[in-house]
């Protein structure tokens, strides 16, 4: 079922569309086929780029053409709108003619009525004196009266022809009620005409806006592929490397602050010792040959020492803050 709607709105929304379409272009006097024509295309394109929502370029388009959908729409509305009011007004008048002539009708019976019952007072006089006297103006009068009978027979009969294609009354006065747009002018103090276009206007906004929508909800979504996992990288362990560096120049610099040797512990007896102490549990870090590599270099470029192991400072305090900073 969610599939069935987007359908039933690109369909019904596409035919509105180009019936609004079609009726504003004809009524500007343009050939029908061209006119269906121009409003098929019209309404085909709009739906088309509805599909490419995502793309800016189709936004350049796409607005204006909604923005002159909808003004087209709406003033196909105000046609169709007008030729009704129009239709309505020549059969109110119409209906007028048609009461105007029964009312003459119905005079000329009430004048052919008022003869009769004239000559039918005559006709007293059949038996008596004066009878005989006007027999002639008698015998006229009789005849005069069949034919105002049949006359009016004649009248009555239109009467009736004229009451059959009669759909209102003589009188016609149309109601506020009977015109939605007046009705609600009247009712929220609005002009009509700025009603009219503004609910015609809201209509054609919904009518052009159908289709697209449609075709958006039936557009697929792109699928997002999941990107490829990555093996986690290997995290270099961090040493303390302010403990090791405080280890090495308080052992390594020994001899020379004791003025034993000028040369800092030999580096295979030093990292004996230090490997013999963490045996035993007395130290709780093992001093590796990388480890002790880096902190020599260190040393030798700072010029605590030189490649030989000669030490060329002996300020244990300065040396340590010094490899601290570096290492």
């Amino acid at each position: 079922m969610k599939k069935l709607y987007p359908f039933i709105l690109i369909i019904l929304g596409s035919i509105l569309e180009i019936y609004y379409y079609y009726f504003r272009f004809n009524q500007d006097g343009v050939n029908i086929i061209i006119s269906l024509i121009i409003a098929i295309s019209l309404t085909a394109m709009l739906t088309i780029l509805s599909a490419y929502y995502k793309r800016r370029i189709s936004w350049a388009i796409l607005i204006p053409l909604a923005l002159f959908s909808i003004i087209t729409t709406s003033s196909g509305q105000s046609f169709s709108l007008g030729i009704i009011e129009q239709e309505k007004a020549i059969d109110n008048v119409q209906q007028l003619n048609i009461q105007s002539e029964i009312d003459e009708i119905q005079a000329d019976i009430k004048i052919i009525n008022l003869e009769i019952e004239k000559n039918m007072s005559l006709n007293t006089l059949e038996n008596t004196y004066w009878a005989n006297k006007y027999r002639d103006e008698l015998d006229n009068q009789e005849a005069r009266q069949d034919e105002l009978k049949l006359q009016k027979i004649a009248l009555q009969d239109r009467i009736k022809e004229l009451r059959l294609s009669q759909t209102q009354h003589i009188e016609i006065e149309v109601d506020d009620k009977t015109n939605i747009y007046k009705f609600y002018g009247n009712l929220f103090h609005i002009n009509q005409g700025w009603l009219k276009f503004i609910l015609q206007t809201i209509l054609s906004t919904f009518i052009a806006v159908m289709a697209p929508i449609g075709i958006i909800l039936l557009t697929p979504k792109p699928v997002k592929i999941p990107e490829p996992i990555k093996p986690p990288k290997k995290v270099k362990k961090k040493y303390n490397y302010g403990a090791y560096i405080e280890k090495f120049v308080n052992a390594s610099f020994y001899p020379v602050i004791n003025k034993r040797s000028e040369k800092i512990v030999d580096k295979t007896q030093y990292l004996a010792w230090m490997k013999n102490r963490y045996k035993k549990g007395k130290e709780t870090f093992l001093f590796t040959t990388q480890i002790y590599d880096k902190i020599f270099k260190a040393c030798v470029d700072n010029n605590y020492i030189d490649k030989n192991g000669v030490a060329l400072n002996t300020n244990l305090k300065e040396i340590i803050k010094g490899l601290k900073s570096v290492v």
